[in-house]
């Protein structure tokens, strides 16, 4: 059975804080921009879990960033999104790959 190279993995190894350290920058740039957007955003995962949103939805809601990540989309504000009709226009959306 052949071993992994010490020097390749060592180096991919060393590379990680680098690459770590240029993702965050990114998402943080990224946030930045995305905050500038004066509507409310939100970005959800196939399950309906809230990954993302910008400022303007946080204040729309009023629900810091980090309490809404990971949570259903319509528990969010006191569930004032928990109708039917919205959940169905999701469904649709995601139905149709948006």
């Amino acid at each position: 059975m052949a071993r992994p190279r010490r020097g390749k993995l060592s180096a991919a190894t060393a590379a990680l804080p680098t690459q770590i350290a240029a993702a965050r920058l990114t998402f943080a740039t990224a946030t930045r921009v995305v905050d500038m957007i004066r509507q409310p955003l939100v970005i959800l995962d196939d399950k309906r879990l809230v990954v993302f949103s910008n400022l303007a939805f946080c204040n729309a809601f009023a629900v810091p960033r980090d309490e809404i990540i990971g949570r259903p989309l319509t528990s969010i504000g006191d569930r004032r999104l928990d109708v039917e009709g919205f959940r169905d226009f999701i469904g649709l959306l995601q139905a149709h790959g948006t």
